[in-house]
């Protein structure tokens, strides 16, 4: 090999190295403007309904917030969550000041005052439940009528309930304080969702001291983000949700969220 050949390959072998190295920055270049560019959004998780939703460690975690994480990641979008509660965020929806709040279930005047999406969150029954040891073992809502049944502020039961005259209503802050009322007595009657109930007897009901029994179903009601009638981003955000759900559940994704938690359920260790 002559002086002149070497000569060649060297700058051969420069230009190359020159141009992979030009590539690796444009790559670079690239990557970074899709992390500037990335489409992010805040929506509100209630802070103390698990296992759909609620505070933990400082975080959003359960059944609600991993369908709505990723239902966005599936449409390329990056959401964020506030914590606070579910009244509170409710408020805030109709002022226009938050763009989208879960865990809200489906009844006429939460149509009137919100935008759901087409897409639920989960369709889970209602029940009204008493002590285990009271000797109702089923009841209407008609029979329901006079009896004082406990609910949570804030919370839609769907409509034949909340719209009965008979029923009395007491309100109290969280399903876990209606829950304390009735081990005391001071309930005869409360109403949970059938998910929601299996994880507080599992986590709560030895300590109260307290088996529980449904005896008048509500029926199955959907649950849902409900999105601001008065917020500038709603329409997208709904768009974008309802196109992640979509693809959820098209790939088995959606199913396999419900499943992991359901079992996390039966076992008892539904707690992160």
């Amino acid at each position: 090999m002559t002086v002149q050949d070497v000569a060649v390959l060297n700058t051969l072998g420069t230009a190359y190295f020159k141009g992979v190295g030009r590539l690796i920055r444009a790559l670079v270049l690239l990557f970074a403007a899709g992390l500037a560019t990335a489409e992010t959004l805040t929506l509100v998780a209630e802070n103390d309904w698990y296992p759909y939703a609620a505070e933990r460690n400082g975080e959003a975690r359960g059944i609600s917030v991993d369908i709505v994480r990723a239902a966005y990641a599936a449409v390329g979008v990056d959401v964020q969550f506030k914590l606070m509660s579910y009244a509170r965020c409710m408020e805030l929806l109709d002022l226009g000041e938050e763009v989208g709040c879960f865990n809200t279930p489906d009844d006429d005047a939460i149509r009137l005052a919100q935008l759901l999406p087409e897409h639920a969150l989960d369709i889970n029954p209602a029940f009204i439940y008493t002590r285990a040891d009271n000797v109702a073992d089923t009841l209407s809502l008609a029979e329901l009528g006079g009896k004082v049944v406990g609910i949570v502020n804030g919370y839609r039961y769907g409509n034949a309930f909340m719209q009965d005259p008979h029923i009395l209503r007491e309100y109290s802050a969280s399903d876990l304080q209606n829950l304390k009322k009735l081990s005391a007595g001071r309930l005869d009657y409360i109403v949970l969702y059938e998910r929601v109930a299996r994880y507080l007897i599992g986590q709560h009901g030895e300590e109260l001291g307290i088996k529980i029994k449904p005896v008048t179903p509500i029926g199955e009601i959907a649950i849902f983000v409900s999105f601001s009638q008065h917020h500038p981003r709603s329409a997208d955000a709904i768009k974008q949700f309802d196109q992640g759900m979509k693809k959820l559940q098209e790939s088995g994704r959606y199913a396999a969220i419900l499943h992991d938690w359901d079992r996390k359920l039966v076992f008892g260790v539904a707690t992160q």
